[in-house]
């Protein structure tokens, strides 16, 4: 309950995020808690057989599982891998970058409650809230380029779409997996640090539009459905075993249709700056990955580039 397929964290961001979004979400969760058991479950581990005591849910709550579920797959494409949304993630990790950067070429230092903060530790983001961001103890009024990041995403003058790559969007669909799977060979870290590398060459090859940190390169992972995996259903009668959720429902097969055909990654840029950023992409992904693009991915974008860009 405290860390599982469906603790109360997980249970309470489906129906949060489904309220703010406007995503009508119904969860019947009387009838999941009144579900709910203690059951022996047994796992293999390595050459072992290990009895665990798990929590499972009875078969009067395999409805009301499956609805949390089909939430949370409601989730992905309408909220957490929404292009506007992406888009301002990524104007966030922008101002933490430009503060950063600012930080260290101009020698300043960054105080709160008597710490120096430089962002190089998760923790330290817990000194601030929404107006200190925004406000960022006086640095905004000191820099031109910061104050104008700030009050883009405050004022929703969002991130465009420069490109949309998917399969939908490539000539060669197996170009694209060395596009993906790249940040799976690395850690975290140095995934955002090659893409953050990628969407340089592109502000480069476009003559450095406006401000570095207003060009990103968003790949987002693919959704993960592994409480199918971690959940059991109670044993159905005397002497018989819990079931794996997953026989009940086929959840790969829904992944496997996300990643074909819902899933998408996107440059971000300036509104005004599509047209060379969209170029720059045709060249940079064709000599990094190979990649060449159909005119769907910038339709989608709604940017017309000439033909012979895309040759």
């Amino acid at each position: 309950m405290l860390h599982g397929p469906f603790d109360a964290d997980k249970l309470d961001y489906i129906f949060r995020d489904g309220h703010f979004s406007g995503l009508p979400l119904q969860i019947d969760l009387d009838r999941f808690w009144y579900s709910l058991d203690i059951n022996t479950v047994k796992k293999r581990i390595n050459d072992n057989v290990v009895e665990f005591k798990h929590l499972t849910i009875d078969w009067g709550g395999i409805s009301s599982l499956e609805q949390i579920l089909f939430s949370k797959m409601t989730l992905y494409p309408a909220v957490y891998h929404h292009h506007k949304v992406r888009a301002c993630d990524c104007m966030f990790k922008g101002i933490i970058e430009y503060v950063k950067e600012y930080v260290r070429e101009k020698g300043t230092k960054l105080m709160k409650d008597g710490l120096e903060i430089d962002f190089g530790r998760a923790s330290q983001f817990l000194y601030f809230t929404d107006p200190e961001i925004f406000g960022m103890h006086g640095l905004v009024k000191k820099d031109e380029g910061l104050h104008r990041l700030m009050h883009n995403l405050q004022f929703r003058r969002l991130l465009k779409r420069a490109i949309v790559i998917s399969r939908d969007t490539v000539k060669e669909e197996e170009k694209l997996y060395k596009y993906v799977d790249k940040t799976l060979k690395l850690t975290i870290k140095d995934g955002l640090e090659y893409y953050r590398w990628v969407a340089k060459r592109i502000w480069e090859k476009a003559n450095k539009p406006g401000l570095f940190q207003e060009i990103w390169v968003d790949c987002p992972k693919d959704p993960s459905f592994g409480e199918v995996n971690n959940t059991w259903i109670s044993p159905l009668g005397e002497g018989q075993e819990p079931l794996p959720f997953k026989d009940f429902l086929p959840m790969e097969q829904y992944a496997n249709q996300y990643k074909q055909k819902k899933w998408r990654s996107h440059v971000f840029c300036r509104p005004e700056h599509i047209d060379k950023v969209s170029k720059a992409c045709v060249s940079v992904f064709k000599e990094e990955f190979g990649i060449e693009f159909k005119p769907l991915a910038f339709y989608l974008c709604h940017v017309d580039l000439p033909s012979e860009v895309l040759v």
